[in-house]
């Protein structure tokens, strides 16, 4: 299970690469574009990514990866092992949003009207986190891809703070269906996942979110002011105990808010080195 900027792309080559399977299944289901139904102004390749239903999904790939909510995997491959890798969910966030700022107009021509959303994350952080018509992918996005289909998880709106409990301990329970799930963060990843599949595994660094054009190149210190925080901090809630609760388990450290918050810093200051963000103060 597949979630957005947390490796997944270096996880799958490494899968590949260690486990040479003779048949693979990727692409999108429905639970990370929300309301949004206009498939058909994809372009041909893109469409064929998209499984709208499980008709077309097939059944006896050997692998399969992608952008699927866990209700999907386990309805068609009950017999798969079950396996997701998570990341501390603001730093995803803010790679989520400078990767989308990346996409020039000529690969957005592909996704037809979805294209328009995704131009979204041109706009201010504060702007990108208070749409609505990418709540699928800014709000909570982990427990999103866990519980998809739910009724207190609205795909045209942002998750209100009264179904958090519920929401949590079902997200709990899901979690139980895993056979793995690991942290990017991780430093043992590698060993981890080659001790889940009994076989050596290293990931290439790929699908890295590139240097942005200076016109779409944000100033760190304009975007994260005390506004931008709490709406970050509000848009990965649930994803963060989720997240805590994993690392705990993975980890060894003595809190993981302050980790987090570490964790969420070194990001930054790495974009900042990369060209993709300029400036960030701490003053």
């Amino acid at each position: 299970m597949h979630l957005p900027k947390a490796g997944g792309v270096s996880v799958e080559s490494a899968l590949i690469d260690a486990l040479r399977p003779a048949s693979l299944c990727q692409g999108f289901d429905r639970v990370l574009f929300g309301d949004f139904t206009d498939f058909g102004s994809f372009s041909i390749e893109e469409r064929a990514r998209v499984f709208t239903d499980w008709g077309g999904l097939q059944r006896d790939a050997e692998l399969v990866s992608g952008h699927f909510a866990r209700s999907t995997l386990r309805a068609i491959y009950s017999s798969h092992s079950l396996f997701t890798i998570l990341r501390e969910p603001r730093a995803r966030c803010m790679s989520h949003w400078l990767y989308w700022r990346g996409a020039n107009n000529s690969s957005l021509a592909n996704l037809g009207s979805w294209g328009e959303r995704v131009r979204l994350a041109w706009r201010p952080l504060k702007d990108f986190l208070s749409f609505r018509e990418v709540a699928c992918q800014t709000d909570n996005c982990f427990l999103r891809m866990l519980l998809w289909p739910h009724t207190l998880i609205p795909e045209g709106d942002f998750i209100s703070r009264e179904a958090d409990v519920e929401l949590i301990e079902a997200a709990r329970h899901a979690m139980e269906d895993f056979d793995f799930v690991g942290v990017l963060e991780d430093p043992k990843l590698d060993e981890r996942l080659g001790d889940y599949l009994g076989q050596s595994v290293a990931r290439p660094r790929l699908n890295k979110t590139p240097p942005l054009p200076k016109a779409l190149r944000p100033i760190l210190s304009n975007e994260l002011g005390d506004l931008e925080v709490s709406l970050l901090n509000e848009r990965t809630r649930l994803d963060a105990v989720l997240w805590g609760s994993v690392t705990r388990g993975s980890l060894s450290h003595s809190s993981t808010e302050a980790l987090a918050d570490s964790i969420l810093l070194r990001t930054l200051c790495r974009y900042i080195e990369s060209g993709v963000t300029s400036r960030l103060s701490l003053i």
